[in-house]
């Protein structure tokens, strides 16, 4: 492992120039997780995943896995995946719906808030265990925006309106769009790759310029090559934020700033007259600019 002398040797002055460490470094990612992950908003999910009583998805934050839980009295709880005995997973399904999590060990059972409910051979121990201390451990702040579930295991960070900042107004342009929000449909598609987390928050951060070459085979001969040309732009509100968007010129058809309408063939028809007919109202909801403004992603630290 190498030492890091300095940060200076890895990043440019002005932020123009990184040296390929930071990608490949792991004494660097190991600061990474302490420093980063460990003090900052991560986003878990979407409200609408979780929509009844006892649902529950996991996710991670860094490499601490975590469950993502609707409770009896509709609260979202977010606790660590590791039973308080001896540490293994109380669950193992991507989602699902429970009043329990039960650790397959010893059969400790907690309830969808991580509390802790019973110990099957608790009469057996000579000292009474703390039940209420043993709980499985909470994350500490967990806030939503417009259905995006965060979750921080920094007790003391800032609230996640101000966390985000300009952000929001671009979260907005997608997630306040239509009068009843947005919602997830089935299970999210997942990929794990075999890179540094930073890798693809470079790419939806800084690069909106590889899509005509890297995704070639799907956007050629369609207008989005010369909305992305023309139109497209990388932004960052705020350091540690960043999205890429097209921002239609003024006069720009309601049908070429709509929800996705990216040029490429094949949108069902009934979909199309839906987002044709919601768009009429983004002007009088968000304004005129994020009426014409299309997203193409979003990214912040979030988890991998």
């Amino acid at each position: 492992m190498t030492t890091i002398k300095s940060f200076r040797e890895l990043v440019s002055d002005d932020g123009s120039h990184i040296h390929r460490r930071i990608f490949t470094d792991p004494e660097l990612y190991e600061l990474e997780k302490k420093h980063i992950f460990a003090h900052t908003w991560v986003y878990m999910g979407h409200e609408s995943q979780i929509e009844k009583s006892g649902d529950f998805i996991t996710s991670y934050i860094a490499e601490t896995p975590v469950i993502v839980s609707r409770a009896g009295d509709k609260s979202i709880h977010v606790s660590i995946n590791s039973c308080s005995h001896r540490g293994v997973p109380v669950c193992r399904a991507d989602q699902g719906n429970t009043r329990r999590f039960i650790c397959p060990y010893h059969n400790w059972t907690f309830s969808n808030k991580g509390d802790l409910i019973s110990i099957p051979q608790e009469r057996k121990v000579c000292n009474k265990p703390d039940k209420a201390a043993l709980g499985l451990k909470k994350v500490p702040r967990v806030e939503t925006h417009h259905g995006l579930i965060f979750a921080s295991l920094d007790e003391n960070i800032e609230p996640l309106i101000d966390y985000l900042g300009p952000m929001a107004w671009y979260l907005d342009c997608l997630f306040d769009r239509f009068d009843g929000g947005v919602e997830v449909l089935g299970p999210p598609h997942k990929w794990l790759i075999n890179c540094n987390w930073k890798l693809p928050v470079e790419n939806h951060l800084g690069d909106v310029g590889h899509g005509p070459y890297l995704h070639g085979s799907l956007l050629q001969g369609t207008p989005a090559v010369e909305e992305l040309e023309k139109y497209g732009h990388n932004i960052v509100p705020k350091p540690g934020h960043g999205l890429s968007v097209r921002l239609m010129p003024e006069g720009t058809p309601d049908d070429q700033c709509m929800l996705g309408m990216d040029g490429i063939a094949g949108m069902d028809l009934e979909v199309f007259e839906y987002l044709k007919e919601s768009h009429k109202k983004v002007s009088e909801r968000l304004g005129d600019i994020r009426a014409r403004l299309k997203p193409l992603c979003y990214t912040r630290f979030c988890s991998f």
